[in-house]
Protein backbone atom coordinates (compact mmCIF):
# COMPACT_ATOMS: atom_id res chain seq x y z
CA UNK A 1 0.00 0.00 0.00
CA UNK A 2 1.26 3.32 -0.80
CA UNK A 3 0.69 6.69 0.65
CA UNK A 4 -0.04 8.09 -2.66
CA UNK A 5 -3.08 5.06 -2.80
CA UNK A 6 -4.23 6.76 0.62
CA UNK A 7 -4.47 10.06 -0.92
CA UNK A 8 -6.74 8.87 -3.78
CA UNK A 9 -8.48 7.29 -1.02
CA UNK A 10 -9.16 10.35 0.75
CA UNK A 11 -9.90 12.21 -2.27
CA UNK A 12 -12.22 10.19 -3.40
CA UNK A 13 -14.29 10.64 -0.05
CA UNK A 14 -13.89 13.85 0.05
CA UNK A 15 -14.77 15.33 -2.86
CA UNK A 16 -17.47 12.32 -3.50
CA UNK A 17 -16.28 11.02 -6.78
CA UNK A 18 -13.70 9.78 -9.24
CA UNK A 19 -14.16 12.88 -11.59
CA UNK A 20 -13.71 15.69 -8.55
CA UNK A 21 -10.84 13.67 -7.06
CA UNK A 22 -9.19 13.61 -10.54
CA UNK A 23 -9.42 17.26 -10.63
CA UNK A 24 -8.57 17.84 -7.15
CA UNK A 25 -5.25 16.03 -7.44
CA UNK A 26 -4.77 16.95 -11.40
CA UNK A 27 -4.95 13.10 -12.67
CA UNK A 28 -6.67 11.78 -15.33
CA UNK A 29 -9.88 10.17 -13.69
CA UNK A 30 -8.58 6.10 -15.24
CA UNK A 31 -5.73 6.68 -12.79
CA UNK A 32 -8.08 7.48 -9.62
CA UNK A 33 -9.96 4.47 -10.55
CA UNK A 34 -7.26 2.35 -10.77
CA UNK A 35 -5.33 3.41 -7.62
CA UNK A 36 -8.39 2.38 -5.72
CA UNK A 37 -9.10 -1.37 -7.57
CA UNK A 38 -5.45 -1.75 -7.04
CA UNK A 39 -6.33 -0.92 -3.26
CA UNK A 40 -8.77 -2.97 -3.27
CA UNK A 41 -7.17 -6.03 -4.97
CA UNK A 42 -4.20 -5.67 -2.12
CA UNK A 43 -6.36 -5.82 0.74
CA UNK A 44 -9.04 -7.95 -0.47
CA UNK A 45 -11.86 -5.74 0.50
CA UNK A 46 -14.40 -3.79 -1.47
CA UNK A 47 -13.69 0.21 -0.38
CA UNK A 48 -16.67 1.33 -2.36
CA UNK A 49 -20.16 0.10 -3.33
CA UNK A 50 -20.54 0.49 -7.21
CA UNK A 51 -24.20 1.38 -8.07
CA UNK A 52 -25.12 3.05 -11.32
CA UNK A 53 -21.38 4.85 -11.90
CA UNK A 54 -21.33 5.90 -8.66
CA UNK A 55 -19.47 4.89 -5.55
CA UNK A 56 -20.09 4.87 -1.79
CA UNK A 57 -17.63 4.81 0.50
CA UNK A 58 -17.85 0.73 2.46
CA UNK A 59 -17.71 0.49 6.48
CA UNK A 60 -14.37 -0.97 5.24
CA UNK A 61 -13.01 1.90 3.01
CA UNK A 62 -14.01 4.79 6.07
CA UNK A 63 -12.21 2.52 8.60
CA UNK A 64 -8.96 2.27 6.27
CA UNK A 65 -9.66 6.55 5.33
CA UNK A 66 -9.35 6.59 9.19
CA UNK A 67 -5.90 4.70 9.22
CA UNK A 68 -5.39 7.11 5.83
CA UNK A 69 -5.53 10.32 7.76
CA UNK A 70 -3.39 9.30 11.13
CA UNK A 71 -0.48 7.72 8.45
CA UNK A 72 -0.83 11.69 6.09
CA UNK A 73 -0.83 13.59 9.80
CA UNK A 74 2.69 11.18 10.61
CA UNK A 75 4.09 11.71 7.57
CA UNK A 76 3.37 15.40 7.41
CA UNK A 77 4.65 15.66 11.12
CA UNK A 78 7.88 13.76 9.89
CA UNK A 79 8.94 15.55 7.04
CA UNK A 80 8.51 18.83 9.29
CA UNK A 81 10.24 17.79 12.01
CA UNK A 82 13.07 16.22 9.85
CA UNK A 83 13.39 19.49 7.59
CA UNK A 84 13.08 21.70 10.46
CA UNK A 85 16.44 24.24 10.14
CA UNK A 86 15.78 25.19 14.20
CA UNK A 87 17.34 22.93 16.74
CA UNK A 88 14.26 21.18 18.61
CA UNK A 89 13.61 18.08 20.36
CA UNK A 90 15.60 17.14 23.81
CA UNK A 91 19.38 18.06 24.98
CA UNK A 92 20.46 16.19 28.07
CA UNK A 93 23.04 17.89 29.53
CA UNK A 94 24.97 16.83 32.58
CA UNK A 95 27.24 19.38 34.79
CA UNK A 96 28.86 19.43 38.53
CA UNK A 97 26.47 20.80 41.13
CA UNK A 98 28.87 24.06 41.33
CA UNK A 99 29.20 24.92 37.81
CA UNK A 100 25.17 24.32 37.53
CA UNK A 101 24.94 26.93 40.25
CA UNK A 102 27.41 28.98 39.11
CA UNK A 103 27.65 29.13 35.25
CA UNK A 104 24.44 27.77 34.05
CA UNK A 105 21.52 29.98 34.81
CA UNK A 106 22.45 32.70 32.19
CA UNK A 107 24.08 30.40 29.70
CA UNK A 108 20.85 27.63 29.91
CA UNK A 109 18.51 31.30 29.85
CA UNK A 110 20.05 32.37 26.92
CA UNK A 111 19.99 28.99 25.17
CA UNK A 112 16.21 28.69 26.02
CA UNK A 113 15.50 32.30 24.77
CA UNK A 114 17.19 31.68 21.48
CA UNK A 115 16.16 27.95 20.76
CA UNK A 116 12.62 27.54 22.57
CA UNK A 117 11.90 24.59 20.80
CA UNK A 118 14.69 22.33 22.83
CA UNK A 119 13.52 20.82 25.97
CA UNK A 120 17.24 21.22 28.33
CA UNK A 121 17.51 18.23 30.98
CA UNK A 122 19.78 18.76 33.71
CA UNK A 123 21.21 16.34 35.65
CA UNK A 124 24.16 17.11 38.35
CA UNK A 125 26.80 14.42 39.51
CA UNK A 126 30.72 14.05 39.82
CA UNK A 127 32.58 14.82 36.73
CA UNK A 128 33.14 10.71 36.09
CA UNK A 129 30.25 9.58 36.64
CA UNK A 130 28.85 12.69 34.43
CA UNK A 131 31.64 11.65 31.26
CA UNK A 132 30.31 7.73 32.20
CA UNK A 133 26.68 8.78 31.16
CA UNK A 134 28.07 10.43 27.95
CA UNK A 135 29.66 7.37 26.59
CA UNK A 136 26.56 5.24 27.93
CA UNK A 137 24.34 7.53 26.02
CA UNK A 138 22.25 8.83 28.52
CA UNK A 139 23.33 12.07 28.39
CA UNK A 140 23.85 14.15 25.24
CA UNK A 141 26.70 16.74 26.65
CA UNK A 142 28.45 17.56 30.41
CA UNK A 143 30.29 20.17 31.76
CA UNK A 144 32.90 17.97 33.82
CA UNK A 145 36.59 19.01 34.86
CA UNK A 146 39.47 17.55 33.62
CA UNK A 147 37.86 15.06 31.31
CA UNK A 148 39.82 12.19 29.92
CA UNK A 149 41.22 11.73 26.84
CA UNK A 150 38.67 9.69 25.36
CA UNK A 151 38.83 9.15 21.24
CA UNK A 152 34.83 9.12 21.64
CA UNK A 153 34.42 12.42 23.58
CA UNK A 154 34.69 15.66 21.68
CA UNK A 155 36.56 18.30 24.57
Amino acid sequence: MDISDLLVLKAVVEHNGVSRAAEALHRVPSNITARIKKLESELGINLFLRENNRLTVTSAGLRLLEYADKILQLQKSAIAELTETEPSGLLRLGSMESSAASRLPFILSQFHHQYSAVQLELMTMASMPLIDKVLEGELDLVMASDPPSDPRLNT
